[in-house]
């Protein structure tokens, strides 16, 4: 898995959050490769547009994946694998297999933590 694979992802889900957000986005990210509810990998997405831009918003998307990647001890969502712009939100709720924990609110996303029940 690259930086560049999960800035496409940050940079499509919190693009205009503020870093914090951003950052968040890219740790749940690697935390789902993590959690044995997920797979491990993240799937190539077509953000060749972005990239080809090269802008701000894309350089912000790749700052946050690369920290979330070399520094994980510096996860703001305290482990979160799932986020939602709303909560409730069945991302952001329990569901028949796992608890949702640490629930927070960073710039304008939920993150939780998921927990086996």
């Amino acid at each position: 898995m690259s930086d560049e694979e999960v800035a496409r992802v940050v940079f499509g889900e919190s693009r205009g959050e503020p870093m914090a957000g951003q950052r968040a986005v890219a740790h749940s990210i690697y935390n789902r490769t993590r959690h044995p509810g997920y797979p491990n990998t993240v799937h190539e997405v077509n953000w060749e547009e972005a990239r080809r831009n090269n802008s701000r918003e894309y350089q912000n998307a790749m700052s946050a994946a690369h920290e979330a990647r070399t520094n994980p001890s510096a996860d703001p969502t305290r482990g979160a694998v799932d986020f939602a712009s709303r909560d409730p939100w069945p991302s952001t709720n329990d569901n028949d297999h796992w608890r949702a924990t640490n629930k927070q609110q960073i710039g304008n996303q939920y993150f939780v933590k998921r927990e086996p029940r």
